[in-house]
């Protein structure tokens, strides 16, 4: 068990710890780039994570569950960045204060609107059948260019590069149609 784990607040519940850890993970690329984005050292950002990491953990109990779980921690993260700032004022940050609170909120809002567009193209890539799902397996999980999936299909390359550019028209205007739905489910 990797020692972040092991040393998760013993006043947590086996199950609240296992919920801790898959929040996390889901939210840790996005944090790290938010970090990453407003600290200029590699060594400072990374201890700025930890630190947010161990905070997050003691006040894991205060979590309100029915609330997303990267703006809780972009929260955090930008009072862990502040005060590392305060701190270390020889090795200035990017950005003033009010900056910072900024960019966190822009940061969850794009943060949630990308969630939201790959679930939506997640589902859409479920609606391909066939033909069309097999060449967007050779072309974007497979990494082949066109003249290779040709060869492979006993295709032309033209003819490949056209399905391939209505199947991306198919998945984009699936994509729109999807966000859509979801708009006006929550309008309610």
């Amino acid at each position: 068990m990797p020692e972040s784990v092991q040393s998760l607040p013993a006043e947590l519940t086996a199950q609240q710890r296992e919920h801790f850890i898959r929040l996390w993970i889901q939210i840790q690329p996005a944090l790290m780039g938010f970090i990453h984005g407003l600290v200029r050292d590699y060594h400072q950002a990374e201890d700025i994570m930890q630190n947010v990491a161990i905070k997050m953990m003691e006040k894991f109990r205060d979590f309100d569950t029915t609330r997303p779980f990267l703006p809780w921690a972009i929260g955090f993260a930008k009072n862990e960045i502040l005060m590392q700032r305060r701190k270390f004022q020889r090795h200035p940050l990017l950005f003033c204060d009010d900056l910072i609170d900024m960019l966190g909120e822009s940061y969850i809002e794009i943060a949630e609107e990308e969630s939201e567009h790959n679930i939506a193209l997640r589902q859409c890539l479920e609606k391909l059948h066939g033909r069309n799902r097999q060449l967007v397996i050779l072309r974007y999980w497979q990494h082949l260019k066109p003249m290779e999936i040709a060869k492979r299909l006993g295709l032309k390359s033209g003819a490949v590069r056209i399905a391939l550019m209505r199947i991306r028209q198919i998945l984009q205007r699936c994509i729109y149609r999807t966000l859509q739905e979801q708009i006006e489910f929550q309008r309610g």
